[in-house]
């Protein structure tokens, strides 16, 4: 049974914070045609040459929010995922109380009856793609080709992802992941797989009572189904200390990846305490062998399509700013949203971090901007109060125009809601 969820249009106010400014005005959304959120690109070559960017200057314009799950819904957990289908609808993932969507670009959402889910995406053939938890030891996938009426599910367990047959991982799953179409019709999807008990208690993977760097614990996989579903294999390590992960690609060039992760994990044997503290940010009372000396947001980079990763210069952000999302416009815009670190006066806010040419420099408002994403301008999106939590993935409506979904209130009280925040860019 579908539920029609009216809208409940909230002026903003006006914010000195960063360079954003909230406006008194509600958006007027313009209606076109615009890619999807999982877009198949070309190769470089035939691809048209990449935006030329003289000036990294720009200012975030807040134009009025959405409600697109009210209160008093029974909206649970809510790390929420965002595509655009080929129909032109916008699909948002609730992950506790199924999908919603909307066919007039925001306005209005009706909600759908779908399994609870950690990952959303949506392929060229207008399919729509979940995965959530099956069991301890297995994730189910599931597509629907009728826009949510009806499903097919696959299983992935332990055994697909683990080295050898012999050690299947004990745990697979995650609390937020994407979907990722290469243009030959791959279906790329991010999934969490460790052994039990924990690394980080585990006598035996430990040196002096920390973990060993070469231990071997799993870690974030990328996965990959060649044959529309129907069976998911192939795995590579993209690293293991990673999870929640958000991916993009370029769309220059389909080799070319960005994952933008949540890094946590304890001191490993062999590291410098004090440095890493200061790395990290992370508070001087938390015990070495706790899996939070690093609770961060990380960015990830691949240029073989997800063979391999490395961690990007510059990227790991403040402590307790993660749960991180990602988009890659074909405008070459690149926009990460992240939280407010726990020990800041703002906790509970959702920042915003942009490049205007793919994520070789970020706006710190120079006309150069900086190289490095953790020293440039955090965008207010959301301010405290009300404040968010969990994920808030962006989309796309038209060129430097965006939508941002975001949790806000009580689940315990039942007042939790997801509103979407209707921003753009201003350029210099």
């Amino acid at each position: 049974m579908k539920q029609r969820i009216q809208p409940r249009w909230v002026k903003t106010r006006r914010s000195t914070i960063g360079t954003t400014n909230r406006s008194r005005l509600i958006p007027a959304l313009v209606k076109c045609g615009v890619l999807l959120g999982l877009i198949a690109v070309v190769g470089a070559a035939g691809a048209g040459c990449r935006p030329r960017v003289e000036d990294h200057r720009v200012r975030v314009e807040i134009e009025g929010e959405v409600q697109i799950v009210p209160p008093g819904s029974g909206q649970g957990r809510g790390m929420l995922g965002i595509v655009r289908h080929p129909d032109g609808s916008i699909f948002v993932n609730t992950q506790t109380r199924g999908l919603v969507r909307s066919s007039d670009n925001g306005r209005t959402w009706k909600a759908i009856e779908a399994e609870n889910a950690f990952a959303l995406g949506v392929t060229r053939d207008g399919r729509l793609w979940l995965a959530g938890p099956k069991a301890q030891d297995a994730v189910s996938v599931s597509y629907s080709a009728d826009r949510g009426r009806s499903w097919t599910a696959a299983l992935v367990d332990g055994a697909a992802l683990a080295p050898s047959s012999k050690q299947p991982y004990d745990w697979v799953g995650d609390d937020y992941n994407t979907f990722l179409e290469s243009p030959d019709g791959t279906l790329m999807l991010g999934v969490g797989a460790r052994y039990l008990p924990w690394y980080y208690q585990n006598s035996n993977l430990m040196q002096d009572g920390l973990v060993r760097p070469d231990a071997d614990i799993g870690g974030l996989f990328l996965i990959r189904s060649t044959d529309g579903g129907a069976s998911w294999g192939d795995p590579t390590l993209m690293h293991p200390f990673v999870c929640e992960v958000g991916l993009a690609a370029d769309p220059f060039d389909p080799d070319h990846l960005l994952a933008m992760t949540r890094i946590q994990r304890p001191l490993l044997a062999g590291e410098d305490r004090k440095s890493t503290l200061e790395k990290t940010g992370s508070p001087a009372d938390v015990p070495s062998h706790e899996p939070s000396i690093y609770k961060n947001g990380l960015l990830l980079e691949s240029h073989d399509r997800g063979r391999t990763f490395r961690e990007v210069p510059g990227s790991l952000t403040g402590y307790y700013e993660h749960r991180g999302t990602i988009l890659w416009t074909e405008n070459n815009v690149v926009v990460v949203t992240h939280q407010a670190g726990n020990w800041s006066p703002s906790y509970g806010a959702l920042f915003a971090r942009i490049s205007l040419d793919g994520g070789k420099t970020w706006a710190d408002g120079s006309p150069s901007g900086t190289t490095r994403m953790n020293q440039s301008t955090r965008f207010e999106l959301v301010p405290k109060p009300p404040g968010h939590s969990f994920t808030a993935p962006t989309l796309e409506l038209s060129r430097d125009r965006f939508l941002t979904p975001y949790l806000h209130g009580s689940i315990a009280a039942g007042t939790a809601t997801v509103t979407g925040v209707f921003w753009r860019i201003e350029r210099r």
